[in-house]
């Protein structure tokens, strides 16, 4: 959601960095989903740029995207990042479903032993 703001924002992550006293790299992360941001900075983020909070965690990134007003350009290389952003959530999700399921079978299987 963060990307989609701030594209249709027209800011850099240095300037998203600057408003919120973190570096651009800890943007990235933020963006990329790597760190979750804290409140504190979700709040400040969203009062600088005059968003609605429940608007940035409800919101539709796509549709954030569709009315603002910049380049097409833009606005594919914002879709680009969120698509990309979502496969790796999506992946990242996926594996932790086939570990938890690999640690109950790893479970089943040490009850069974233990039992005979």
């Amino acid at each position: 959601m963060l990307v989609a703001h701030r594209y249709a924002l027209k800011k850099t992550q240095r300037q998203i960095a600057e408003k919120l006293n973190i570096t651009h790299q800890q943007v990235q992360k933020y963006e990329r989903m790597d760190n979750n941001i804290s409140a504190i900075k979700l709040i400040k983020f969203c009062n600088s740029f005059d968003i609605s909070l429940q608007s940035f965690q409800n919101g539709d990134a796509y549709q954030i995207l569709d009315g603002a007003e910049i380049s097409l350009i833009k606005k594919t290389k914002a879709v680009n990042i969120i698509e990309q952003i979502e496969g790796i959530h999506e992946t990242n999700l996926y594996i932790l479903k086939k570990q938890e399921e690999l640690q109950k079978r790893e479970e089943q299987i040490n009850d069974q032993s233990a039992s005979r």
